[in-house]
């Protein structure tokens, strides 16, 4: 007891103490803000070809039912961010107000490199759109600004629609796909699970999947799975795969599988993939691994 006094006497205190503190920042300066949901429109464009603004782009854009009261908000307006291959950010407003919800909005990318002065698309551009917020008493409250990147990233685990919620939406300038330039003896960097770069063998079985062989160098019996590419989204998928069947080397483990997602890169000619490495007692985890030629 003498101990549960002295722990709401600590507790007492510490609430004092800190509520007697100047806060790090003017209270009266603190906004209500307006999370905006936008997501790339189903059946649009989902990358930008290199020397090419053509596409059916649209965004579609939404309140989440978690934001509750927005009446604070007088418009909201899209902001187009562009990252260069040097890993320089600018960015600019495009387009009008947007004053109702949910709302699908056709992007102009031509009129979009017009804006930020910038010439383009190019190989290692990356463009992304985000929402500005208007208040009713005109602060501007930015999607994305250099010093706090884009805003709202912490609401990425609401759930909207079925899926998380998103904040931005990316359209990276690719090339085309030639799954045979893939293919051949090819570099593994694996640091995370295998902890080294080793080769394997990558053969084209279909118009949109690779096959890959020699996954950990080898030391497993196959050590063979097959990546399958999506050419409109420039993403891959690697469905769950057994690459080691029945007994895993002397770990006392059955059936090690890989499964995961990544995007392919087809101006450097390279697959960044996340997989997960599970057994049938569990998983090992995500481990981030990238094949290039």
């Amino acid at each position: 007891m003498k101990l549960f006094k002295l722990y709401i006497t600590l507790m007492a205190a510490l609430m004092f103490w800190s509520c007697d503190q100047d806060l790090p920042y003017p209270l009266e300066d603190v906004r209500n803000g307006v999370v905006i949901d936008i997501y790339r429109a189903d059946g649009s464009t989902a990358v930008l070809s290199q020397g090419s603004t053509d596409g059916d782009f649209r965004v579609k854009l939404t309140i989440p039912t978690q934001q509750g009261d927005y009446s604070m908000m007088d418009h909201a307006q899209l902001l187009c961010v562009l990252r260069t291959p040097d890993y320089e950010w600018v960015s600019t407003p495009v387009g009008g107000k947007i004053t109702s919800f949910p709302a699908e909005v056709s992007l102009n990318i031509e009129e979009a490199y017009t804006a930020l002065g910038i010439d383009g698309p190019f190989e290692g551009q990356e463009m992304y759109f985000t929402t500005d917020v208007t208040l009713k008493d005109g602060f501007v409250i930015k999607g994305w600004t250099a010093e706090t990147d884009f805003n709202n990233r912490n609401m990425t685990g609401w759930r909207v629609d079925g899926r998380s919620y998103s904040y931005s939406v990316r359209y990276p300038v690719v090339c085309p796909i030639h799954l045979d330039d893939f293919t051949g003896t090819t570099w593994m960097a694996d640091p995370d699970w295998w902890e080294k770069t080793y080769q394997v063998e990558v053969e084209k079985i279909s118009d949109t999947e690779l096959q890959v062989s020699g996954l950990f160098e080898e030391v497993a019996p196959n050590g063979i799975f097959t990546i399958t590419v999506d050419p409109d989204t420039y993403t891959v998928t690697v469905a769950k795969q057994v690459i080691i069947e029945g007994s895993v080397w002397s770990w006392g483990y059955t059936n090690m599988c890989v499964e995961g997602s990544g995007t392919i890169d087809a101006c450097s000619g390279t697959i960044k993939m996340n997989i997960k490495v599970t057994v049938d007692q569990g998983s090992f985890g995500t481990f981030g691994m990238t094949m290039s030629k």
